[in-house]
């Protein structure tokens, strides 16, 4: 019986241990430490760009800059080229918006591909705002 009470015991202390995200915006967002600089809420649900820059207005950020965020100046000329660094890889995140427009191709915005690092346009991503 006493080993029965040892195994839970050591049971409930690992679980209690277990890493957990810390969040942002009400719980809508976890937080994402840079790797050199900056800490950043990112949005847990897709949104399209207009969408993300509110949603970063909304809980009193901006949406983040490829230039400075990422601490890489091609980043916006180059394309999918270039990586941002400052991002830690998540292999199970989604693409994260950035502010900036691509202006070689009107109609689309940058986004961070945070499984490779690199910077695209595209799509629906969620919202990674400077705090």
């Amino acid at each position: 019986m006493k080993k029965q009470w040892l195994y839970l015991g050591i049971g409930l202390l690992m679980f209690g241990m277990t890493a957990r995200a810390e969040t942002c915006a009400g719980g809508a967002g976890t937080i994402v430490e840079g790797v050199g600089h900056g800490r950043y809420c990112a949005g847990v649900v897709g949104l399209n760009w207009w969408s993300a820059f509110a949603w970063c207005d909304a809980i009193g950020g901006t949406l983040v800059d490829a230039t400075d965020d990422c601490a890489c100046e091609e980043c916006t000329t180059q394309g999918s080229a270039s990586l941002c660094l400052n991002l830690p890889l998540k292999k199970s995140a989604s693409g994260y918006w950035t502010r900036n427009e691509n202006a070689r191709d009107p109609g689309y915005a940058y986004d961070i591909n945070p499984y490779f690092g690199n910077v695209n346009k595209t799509g629906v991503r969620s919202p990674l705002c400077r705090m």
